[in-house]
């Protein structure tokens, strides 16, 4: 970039001034390079440019994806939650379905007690 406006503002002098360009003469050898820099230079801030607008898409895109990535690092903590709520559920569960209901505590003591008259009978 530097070098397009070096050899853009030599060659604006050159034209404009007349003395100058009288006194200055190239070869056709610098002359060609000149015009070999200068097109470089076109296609170097061509290029820059293109670079440029590749970059800003790429940081557009990181910017979506670490969005991405929070909406699903929230989901996983939702679900992890949701997780714990239904593993203490089913401890719940487990706990009553384990100990004996009611009725059969009464079923069990009734069954001791005809047991133990039936024992007293026989004594």
């Amino acid at each position: 970039m530097h070098r397009m406006k070096k050899y853009s503002l030599l060659l604006f002098l050159l034209l404009i001034s007349s003395p100058v360009y009288a006194a200055v003469c190239f070869d056709a050898n610098t002359a060609g390079r000149m015009v070999v820099d200068l097109e470089q230079c076109k296609i170097s801030s061509q290029e820059l440019e293109i670079q440029t607008a590749l970059i800003g898409f790429c940081q557009d895109q990181v910017k979506e994806y670490q969005a991405t990535v929070k909406d699903y690092d929230s989901t996983v903590k939702g679900l992890q939650e949701t997780i714990k709520g239904y593993q203490a559920v089913s401890d719940k569960q487990e706990k009553l379905s384990s100990a004996p209901s009611f009725f059969q505590r009464i079923i069990d003591n009734i069954e001791l007690i005809g047991l133990a008259v039936l024992i007293g009978l026989l004594l």
